[in-house]
């Protein structure tokens, strides 16, 4: 019905052996798409390192601006438990909420 193949000490028959191919070529996938992950966000990052602290030209930044993104820090808050989970509240994102209530009230303080 199905051949038998020697695999180190072992006697497989066929259909797990493709099935073991098929695992191992899922899990190559996955590491060449998490590489290239990686290697597409270290040059985002340099990009935002290098242009760290620098100005652009008028003309330039009024047609990049929608291209910047701020650089963000890793940083260890605490907050009352209420208050986190008030943000928590509305699902995923709360740490980007957390930091657009702060924004707006950096500008407030401007004003």
């Amino acid at each position: 019905m199905y051949k038998l193949f020697h695999v180190k000490q072992f006697v497989v028959a066929q259909p797990y052996v493709w099935m073991y191919k098929y695992i191992m070529k899922k899990r190559k996938q996955v590491r060449q798409k998490r590489v290239k992950q990686r290697k597409v966000a270290g040059k985002i990052g340099r990009l935002h390192a290098s242009s760290y602290g620098k100005k652009l030209p008028q003309e330039m930044t009024e047609s990049w601006l929608k291209y910047y993104k701020p650089r963000k820090l890793p940083v260890t808050l605490r907050l009352d438990a209420d208050v986190l989970a008030w943000f928590k509240e509305d699902g995923r994102g709360y740490q980007t909420r957390i930091n657009e209530a702060l924004r707006k009230l950096i500008e407030e303080e401007k004003s």
